[in-house]
């Protein structure tokens, strides 16, 4: 049985043959003077106090006191005691089993201070920690310390209602670890001047923890072989603060869809957090276009079966229903039906209000779109085939222009993601494109190379490609430089209706079989990847907006469908029958991706619960730029979310989509609370 000598002295002792000392000293710093008045006076004697240690390699602190590394040493550390600073004093603690921890801080002990020094796991890493505080301790201080190969180097490891709190991190620096620091059940701590170096997963990750405050700390090559990289990121928790941050470098290789690379991430439930003054630069994915990638992401995430699609509003107006859109801010919702235009405003819970109807003619009003900015609506019209353009306001609808008629229906109608452009499809067998001035529509090129009706029309998220379908049973893809349309590729298939993923690198359709197909498209070639066949007709369908699922209309028995999609397969989720005994025509995700909108034969505009997301959450003053996939400016900047959140006065750039789901670079028309500084504020 091996002896571990720790000692209680007043004068320096050289000692050789020991690895852990204990010392009170005045001079030293207020962690130590805290806990020597503590523990009282100390005599000038000192005393071996023998620490048995079966093992031989787990060393135990049970008594309160201020210890001290002498000299590099090899093992485990456990304090089980209030009042303990352990002073590595530089030098390096090492450990050879990845799956167990270096130091360990067991269950509600306060008054703990360990730092200056190294830790390092020769085998990792693994499932151990760096440094693991456990369920309930409080007013424990991390400083100075550098921590390599462990699967966390710093892990405050609560449960609900015995949360750790008050603890303290401050200019740690952590290397090659599966992640920096996780917090779990963690609340009012402050973290300060901390750097993640070349982590394997995350750099610091916060799960259901509340009033942390994270403060001038960085990323720095976050790079993950097998699933989603992390620089910063907070899930179902409330009032956290992340301050002067910056995220260099977050990176994925995986090759799977649903698997992507955040610079920060606000995700589940989370509430009331700020991510203020903060940098992303270079969030990447190396391996494949397949993948997303942000710089900063309020994301939605689908209900579980017991909540998703249950019905929150429904509104009967007018008659049938032939298309649904919603505003870029997911406020209002546009319809068509045989003879009108209307919109109503939604007020996120469980209201729909008519606002206005505009009816052009006698002839029956097909699709309908909402311009990125909010300020337009585009519309077509059967028979005679114009496209309009109204205005909106809060106050109705406005007549601003429309095209020469064509004498055939206008089947859709589409804008293009920077609002300049409208596309058509119509009866004439032309695809055609529209400049739209804000005053006047001007048809600038078309092609009609279709050779049959087109019914189907949607833009690349990019805006370089035009999808269409026609009724000939013709996937086409045109790319458009802004004067003239080209197509690039073709692919035979039956074809109701077209919608883009997200990334751009998908497109998903409705066949004449009651098939749901998703398709690939790397800029030249049309590829399929999967597809699911439902009892009836896919007429309508839409992506959610963070691209892993697919709601479609089914039309036997009326039902609306959602699908996963994991970049390889189409995998059925839950459905509900929303059009009663009517025909249902359209499927429309709203922006953040909270509600899906339908609408019927029987006139009914229905509103479904499917997805939840951050709230109430503040995005301010942050600069955001070079988001990569493959080498190429693929992905978005900063992404909204299903909630009522604050995104303002940020700067993006190098990005392919700067701000999703409709939000500007100043956003600040979402009625939310802004974070009160005081619900940050942690112990420090």
């Amino acid at each position: 049985m091996k002896i571990l000598r720790l000692c209680f002295f007043f004068t320096m002792l050289t000692l050789t043959s020991i690895a852990f000392a204990t010392r009170v000293d005045p001079q030293t710093t207020d962690g130590v003077l805290m806990l020597m008045n503590k523990m009282g006076l100390v005599s000038d004697e000192w005393t071996p106090i023998p620490i048995l240690d079966p093992s031989g390699t787990i060393y135990t602190i049970s008594t309160s006191g201020n210890y001290q590394l002498v000299e590099n040493a090899t093992g485990q550390v456990v304090i089980d005691a209030d009042d303990v600073c352990l002073n590595l004093n530089g030098y390096e603690l090492i450990h050879s089993d990845a799956d167990e921890h270096i130091i360990t801080v067991n269950s509600n002990k306060k008054n703990v201070k360990i730092y200056n020094g190294l830790l390092n796991n020769s085998s990792g890493p693994g499932l151990g920690c760096g440094i693991l505080v456990n369920t309930g301790c409080n007013m424990v201080k991390i400083a100075q310390m550098q921590i390599s190969n462990c699967g966390n180097g710093i892990k405050l490891d609560g449960i609900d209602g015995n949360e750790v709190f008050c603890c303290k991190v401050n200019a740690c620096d952590f290397i090659s670890n599966t992640t920096g620091i996780q917090l779990y059940y963690a609340d009012e701590n402050f973290i300060e001047a901390c750097s993640c170096r070349n982590g394997l997963q995350a750099g610091f990750e916060l799960l259901q923890s509340e009033a942390n405050c994270l403060i001038n700390c960085q990323t720095i090559e976050t790079e993950n072989l097998n699933a989603t990289a992390l620089g910063f990121s907070s899930r179902d928790g409330n009032n956290n603060l992340f301050k002067n941050c910056a995220a260099k470098n977050t990176k994925t290789d995986a090759w799977e869809f649903c698997n992507k690379s955040y610079g920060f991430l606000l995700t589940g439930t989370e509430t009331k957090t700020k991510i203020i003054d903060c940098v992303v630069n270079e969030t990447d994915m190396t391996s494949t276009v397949s993948a997303v990638s942000y710089g900063i992401h309020l994301e939605p995430i689908l209900h579980d079966y017991s909540n998703l699609l249950s019905l929150v509003s429904t509104n009967t107006c007018g008659n049938t229903f032939f298309e649904v859109a919603w505003s870029p801010d997911g406020k209002y919702i546009a319809v068509t039906d045989n003879k009108s235009l209307s919109a109503f405003l939604f007020d996120g819970s469980t209201y729909l209000s008519h606002i206005d109807t505009i009816i052009p003619s006698a002839n029956q009003v097909y699709s309908v779109d909402w311009s990125p900015n909010g300020e337009y609506i585009a519309f077509s019209q059967n028979t005679s085939g114009e496209v309009y353009v109204v205005g909106f306001s809060e106050s109705g609808l406005s007549f601003i222009t429309n095209s020469a008629a064509i004498g055939a229906s206008t089947n859709i109608v589409r804008w293009s993601p920077n609002g300049k452009y409208i596309a058509s499809g119509d009866n004439n067998n032309y695809i055609r494109v529209f400049n739209f001035d804000g005053t006047s529509i001007t048809e600038i090129d078309n092609d009609n190379t279709p050779g049959a009706l087109v019914l189907c029309a949607g833009w690349s998220p990019n805006g370089k490609y035009i999808a269409t379908g026609d009724l000939g049973g013709v996937l086409r893809i045109f790319s458009f430089d802004g004067k003239q349309l080209t197509l690039i590729d073709s692919y035979t298939t039956s074809i109701r209706t077209v919608t883009w993923s997200p990334n751009g690198k998908f497109l998903t359709i409705g066949d004449g079989s009651n098939n749901v197909r998703v398709f690939s498209f790397d800029g030249t070639t049309i590829i399929p990847i999967d597809s699911y066949t439902q009892g009836g007709q896919a007429n309508g369908l839409d992506w959610s907006p963070n691209g892993k699922y697919i709601a479609a209309v089914d039309q036997n028995g009326n039902i609306l469908n959602v699908y996963a999609f994991d970049g390889s397969n189409i995998i059925f989720i839950d459905s509900t029958i929303a059009g009663g005994g009517a025909t249902l025509n359209t499927v429309k995700w709203s922006p953040g991706g909270r509600y899906i909108a339908t609408g019927d034969s029987n006139t009914n505009l229905r509103v479904f619960d499917a997805m939840y997301g951050p709230e109430n959450c503040l995005v301010k003053n942050n600069a955001v730029c070079d988001t990569w996939a493959y080498g190429q400016f693929i992905g978005t900047g900063i992404a909204g979310c299903v909630g009522n959140n604050g995104i303002i006065c940020n700067s993006c750039s190098n990005n392919e989509v700067n701000y999703s789901y409709g939000i500007p670079n100043v956003y600040d028309t979402y009625t939310f609370i802004s974070p009160d500084l005081s619900d940050n504020i942690a112990c420090n």
